[in-house]
């Protein structure tokens, strides 16, 4: 039995496991009638393809872990098996492989008197395998360890610190090389925990504000040209707030690195916290706010929040950061530019304003007819 939530009560995990035997059963049985590679390969990471003698193997203990009254707790690799066996079941019926007259044998009047409401509510609502997918899976992270790796080997901290992602645990699903590649980067990576001082350059904190500008366009090239916007977009159109924040801080460290600038992040200046703070010494600072586009109210950032922080802590240098999730609020909040030169003249500061576009509908270089369709302001 695959125990996929330890708070789901003990006989909803039973019925689960019931529901996902039925389809497991069902793809070997069609996957009987073919050839390996049409069907049964598809399912496996795709250097673990050849090896048919060993998927077939991999394929009965994981239906084994189904069926047997222990409680296993799956690896990536099994997690992987098993999703793609449910996605190939409802992605290949007609139906989608319907299960409501399977769940109404299983879910007995006497199984239900054990059941609370919430629980009932979400096994009546499992109509197909997908439904199962989103109760199973707490997350998909298997299905990703290719681009994970990609981003891990140029910015490791972004899949660490920002995904929260482990990829010792998704070993088993990377070929041979990629294991060693991996572990390379990861043991070169442990050995450069602290930097010696023939490693951190002397920086001239006169060149404090330009270093500080130029980390703000690097950080919005990353999001705009590099497809750092796919960090951020989620089936409901972005991240909250501090998702970003914490990705801004990762790149803002990484930027810094070889620098005597500090980066300090939620710091309490008396009048509420501000999102970042770069300094070197007393004499150079900068406060940086970082807003999204979508709130109603992220224009008393810059015309408020911002400008309360720079006179509290007597700060001459301030940056406002808009994260945008569509083109309408990217265009939209243009206008704060002017807004940033009126509140410098104002308080005597020098505050800047940075859009950044996270939609990700900018154009590939290939289908540009115009310079204004390049995007680079």
């Amino acid at each position: 039995m695959i125990n996929f939530n330890e708070e789901f009560p003990k006989e909803s995990i039973k019925i689960i496991n019931k529901l996902i035997d039925d389809i497991y059963s069902f793809f070997i049985e069609i996957g009987g009638n073919l050839d390996f590679e049409d069907i049964y390969a598809t399912v496996f990471p795709e250097h673990r393809q050849d090896d048919e003698f060993t998927a077939m193997q991999d394929l009965k203990t994981l239906h084994q872990y189904i069926r047997d009254g222990f409680s296993h707790n799956l690896s990536p690799f099994y997690e992987y098996v098993l999703y793609n066996v449910l996605y190939f079941v409802y992605d290949s019926s007609d139906d989608g492989f319907n299960l409501e007259e399977s769940l109404s044998k299983y879910l007995t009047e006497d199984i239900v008197k054990k059941l609370d409401d919430d629980t009932l509510k979400i096994l009546r609502g499992v109509q197909t395998p997908y439904d199962l997918i989103g109760i199973i899976f707490e997350d998909i992270d298997f299905l990703d360890v290719d681009e994970l790796f990609n981003i891990y080997k140029n910015q490791p901290q972004i899949v660490t610190e920002f995904l929260n992602v482990d990829l010792d645990y998704y070993e088993e699903l990377m070929p041979m090389d990629i294991i060693s590649e991996y572990r390379r980067i990861k043991d070169k990576r442990d050995k450069r925990t602290t930097y010696s001082l023939d490693e951190v350059g002397i920086y001239n904190s006169n060149d404090f504000k330009e270093t500080v500008i130029e980390m703000v366009k690097y950080f919005k090239n990353a999001i705009e040209h590099q497809k750092g916007f796919e960090l951020l977009k989620t089936s409901k159109g972005g991240v909250n707030e501090k998702k970003v924040q914490k990705l801004f801080y990762i790149i803002a460290k990484l930027f810094f690195k070889n620098t005597d600038i500090i980066v300090n992040q939620e710091v309490d200046l008396g009048r509420g916290c501000v999102d970042f703070y770069f300094s070197i010494g007393k004499n150079k600072r900068a406060l940086i706010e970082l807003k999204l586009g979508k709130h109603q109210r992220y224009q008393d950032g810059i015309n408020y929040q911002l400008p309360t922080y720079l006179l509290v802590e007597d700060v001459d240098f301030g940056y406002f950061v808009l994260i945008c999730y569509t083109d309408k609020e990217y265009e939209k909040s243009k206008v704060l530019s002017e807004t940033a030169k009126e509140l410098s003249a104002e308080y005597k500061k020098d505050i800047r304003f940075e859009p950044i576009n996270a939609s990700g509908s900018y154009k590939s270089a290939s289908e540009i007819k115009s310079k204004d369709e390049m995007k680079f302001e």
